[in-house]
């Protein structure tokens, strides 16, 4: 009689650890959504962060070397340009503004700042840019220019155009000759508005 209880007691052990052992294999399968979405969480937010630093590069982080002298002082030959290139699908360019641009289809790269807008009248008389009728108030200190070129006679901008000249008057091919005349719109690549050079480090 005692036998019989003892096999019993060994059956009803040997059944445990089959159970206990089943239930352990089913909790080991059971799949971790939790951990599944954290990681694709953490996998969005750096795609996204990743497309924003893309689009704040294009839009204003474009890098353009100037090339020539035409705007010392205000900008070196060699330094590094930092440009605005959305700015103007939301307002126009205007009078002062330091652009980028490319001019005749051509795939050189100019900086000039803008000195004449559309409807705007120019001219040059004894060195002195004139438009609309005044002598035009320089932000930059700039030389009496010894070329007037187009200039000679009044030229009347049409809508979106506009006029150019580097800050470094004798020394700057710009809107007065022939080879770049009156740019357009279409024309302008970005504004620039940083110098990254260590000699210029600043704001435009």
């Amino acid at each position: 009689m005692n036998r019989n209880i003892l096999i019993e007691k060994r059956l009803r052990s040997k059944n445990k650890d089959k159970k206990s052992s089943l239930n352990f294999n089913r909790r080991r399968k059971k799949f971790d959504f939790g951990r599944l979405k954290s990681v694709l969480l953490y996998t969005a937010l750096i795609a996204s962060s990743i497309l924003l630093a893309y689009g704040c590069v294009r839009s204003f982080g474009m890098v353009t070397p100037n090339s020539g002298e035409s705007m010392t002082e205000t900008i070196g030959s060699g330094d590094y340009l930092l440009s605005d290139r959305i700015i103007y699908k939301f307002r126009k360019p205007k009078i002062n503004d330091v652009v980028i641009f490319s001019a005749n289809d051509s795939s050189t790269l100019f900086v000039k700042r803008i000195v004449g807008v559309p409807g705007d009248t120019l001219y040059i008389k004894d060195g002195l840019l004139y438009v609309n009728g005044k002598a035009r108030q320089e932000i930059k200190k700039t030389e009496k220019m010894n070329a007037s070129g187009l200039l000679s006679n009044k030229i009347k901008l049409k809508k979106g155009e506009y006029f150019v000249l580097g800050d470094n008057r004798n020394n700057s091919e710009d809107s007065r000759f022939e080879s770049i005349g009156n740019i357009t719109a279409n024309d302008i690549i970005g504004k620039v508005w940083f110098d990254i050079d260590l000699h210029h480090f600043g704001p435009i």
